[in-house]
C-alpha cells in the first residue's frame, strides 16, 4: 500500500528493479539513476537521502554514492567505486577521511595515515605517502614508514620533506632485526645495541 513492490519467483536472479540512464552520448560525471528518499515534512524541505550511481570519469566505468542530507544538501558519505576503492567522507562530504585502495591493498585515515599491504608477507604504516607505481606524498611535507618485512625484521625510514604527488625517496634510520638486535643509523654506519 502506498510503495513500490518488485517481486520474482526466479530463484536464480530473485526480484530485479532496473534504473537507465538511456542517453547515447553519456561521458564522465554523468547519473546514471538514483534512488532518492523524501521527507515529506515542507518545513524539513529537503532530500533526505539518495543512492546513486554515476558514470566515472571515463565513460564505461560507474561509481555508487551514498549521500545523506541536511536542509536540502546532500553529501557524500560513501563511495564505491568502479575499482573497487571504498571512500567514506567526513560531515562537508567533500574529503575522504577513510580510504581502501583496491589495487594498492592499502588503507588511508584522516586523509595521510597509511596502513597497507606490499606483496609477500609485508606490511606498512605510515604517514604522508601512499604506493602508486612508487612511493608519493600525500600531502606537502616530510613521511615516516615502519616497515615490517618477511624475515622478521621491524624497519623505521623516513623520506625528507617533499611535494604532494611528488615521489618520496625512503632512507633506514633504525632497525630492529629478527634477533632482536637495534641498529640505529644508515645501512652503512649502523650503531648496534645488544
Amino acid at each position: 500500500a502506498g510503495g513500490l513492490t518488485v517481486e520474482s519467483n526466479n530463484n536464480s536472479t530473485g526480484a530485479i528493479a532496473t534504473l537507465s540512464n538511456t542517453n547515447l552520448s553519456t561521458d564522465g560525471n554523468t547519473v546514471i539513476g538514483a534512488l532518492v528518499f523524501n521527507n515529506n515534512d515542507d518545513s524539513a524541505n529537503a532530500t533526505d537521502a539518495e543512492i546513486r550511481a554515476m558514470s566515472d570519469s571515463t565513460a564505461g566505468r560507474t561509481d555508487l554514492y551514498l549521500r545523506t542530507g541536511n536542509a536540502g544538501t546532500l553529501n557524500d558519505r560513501l563511495k564505491v567505486g568502479f575499482n573497487g576503492d571504498i571512500s567514506f567522507y567526513e560531515d562537508t562530504g567533500t574529503t575522504a577521511k577513510f580510504f581502501w585502495d583496491a589495487s594498492a591493498e592499502s588503507l588511508q585515515l584522516g586523509g595521510t595515515t597509511n596502513i597497507q599491504h606490499q606483496g609477500s608477507n609485508v606490511t606498512t604504516f605510515g604517514n604522508n605517502f601512499v604506493l602508486d607505481g612508487g612511493y608519493k606524498y600525500l600531502t606537502s611535507g616530510a613521511a615516516n614508514m615502519l616497515y615490517f618485512d618477511a624475515s622478521g625484521n621491524t624497519m623505521f625510514f623516513k623520506a625528507p620533506s617533499g611535494t604532494a604527488g611528488a615521489t618520496a625517496s625512503f632512507g633506514e634510520t633504525m632497525r630492529i632485526n629478527s634477533v632482536g638486535r637495534l641498529l640505529v643509523g644508515n645501512d652503512t654506519s649502523n650503531v648496534y645495541y645488544n
